[in-house]
């Protein structure tokens, strides 16, 4: 009895030392996938998010040009922004030549009025000598002072010619500087149509892109036409800068 007891403790003792001397399982990082993936998840939808929003900032500025190009507003605008140099260089052209002919209109004036004053003096001085003559000649005849007298008014004479040729000169100076008109009148025209032409482009412009609630405004005060080159045969148009004011303040501007 006691040796079956014995036996029972021992096989007890031996289960025991086996099971202890199996080793633990350990946790490891492979065994955890779902932290890996929730990252991933999360980096692949911020990426598509932002190719979505690149995507529609593309499509929406490949509208726009197709729109304005349809419309012509970017060749417009293109046309307008070259226009703008050239009229600083006309409008410099013709300040050049109005300064050109304000100088030689100054100095031909300058040349001439000497011509003139010694002529004029040359003139009063001979009548006066003359009025002497004749006055003293009733009392005291003076054959020699008639005789110098007339000697000076035929050199008078002589220097006439000379002198009005030489302002004839200067007189015609003065004409040919005056030539800058036709030039500059016609760079002005240009100027002025290319300007009005500006201005209605951009008046068109706005109008195409003013809102739907103002535009009903502008509609109603007759305005959407912009300016026109007959506006005495229209009575609906804007034809004057007081109405392009107008329709500039119902816009907010």
């Amino acid at each position: 009895m006691n040796t079956k007891r014995l036996m029972k403790a021992k096989a007890e003792d031996a289960s025991q030392e086996t099971t202890s001397s199996k080793p633990k399982k350990s946790i490891k990082l492979a065994d955890t996938p779902q932290v890996v993936e929730t990252n991933t998840t999360e980096e692949n939808e911020s990426t598509a998010t932002d190719k979505k929003v690149i995507d529609q900032v593309g499509q929406l500025t490949r509208n726009l040009h197709d729109s304005l190009r349809e419309l012509g507003y970017d060749r417009r605008l293109e046309a307008i922004a070259s226009e703008v140099p050239e009229a600083q260089d006309k409008l410099a052209y013709v300040a050049t030549k109005t300064e050109q002919a304000a100088e030689r209109t100054l100095n031909a004036t300058e040349i001439a009025m000497p011509i003139q004053d010694k002529l004029s003096a040359g003139a009063i001085h001979l009548s006066e000598q003359w009025k002497q003559a004749f006055e003293s000649h009733q009392t005291n005849p003076d054959t020699e002072k008639f005789k110098t007298l007339l000697i000076d008014t035929l050199q008078y004479l002589d220097k006439v010619p000379e002198q009005t040729n030489a302002t004839n000169t200067q007189l015609m100076e003065i004409m040919m500087a005056q030539d800058f008109q036709d030039l500059t009148g016609q760079v002005i025209k240009k100027i002025t149509h290319m300007v009005q032409s500006l201005e209605k482009d951009l008046i068109d412009l706005l109008l195409a892109n003013v809102p739907a609630k103002k535009n009903i405004i502008v509609a109603d005060e007759g305005l959407l036409n912009g300016p026109v080159t007959n506006p005495e045969k229209r009575n609906d148009v804007v034809c004057n800068q007081d109405q392009v004011d107008d329709l500039l303040a119902s816009l907010g501007f």
